[in-house]
C-alpha cells in the first residue's frame, strides 16, 4: 500500500488553519461583488413588478402572454 501522505517530516509552511483562514478571506473579499451581481440581475424584475402594481393598464400585467388584449 502506497502512502499518499508523506511521513518523511516534509514540511509545507502552512498549515490547515492558515488554508481555512484565506479561504475565508478570498471568500469574503469576493462577495460584496456577488451580491452587487445579484442585485443588478434582480433590480429590473423588482421596478417592472412595482410599475406593474401602480399601473391601471392591464397590459403591463400580461407582457408575456399574447392573447392578454383579447
Amino acid at each position: 500500500m502506497v502512502n499518499v501522505i508523506p511521513q518523511s517530516g516534509v514540511s509545507f509552511g502552512f498549515s490547515a488553519g492558515d488554508v481555512v483562514s484565506n479561504a475565508g478571506a478570498l471568500v469574503s473579499s469576493v462577495a460584496p461583488f456577488v451580491l452587487l451581481a445579484m442585485a443588478l440581475m434582480f433590480a429590473p424584475m423588482m421596478v417592472r413588478f412595482i410599475k406593474g402594481v401602480f399601473s391601471d393598464d392591464e397590459e403591463d400585467w400580461n407582457e408575456d402572454d399574447p392573447d392578454a388584449g383579447e
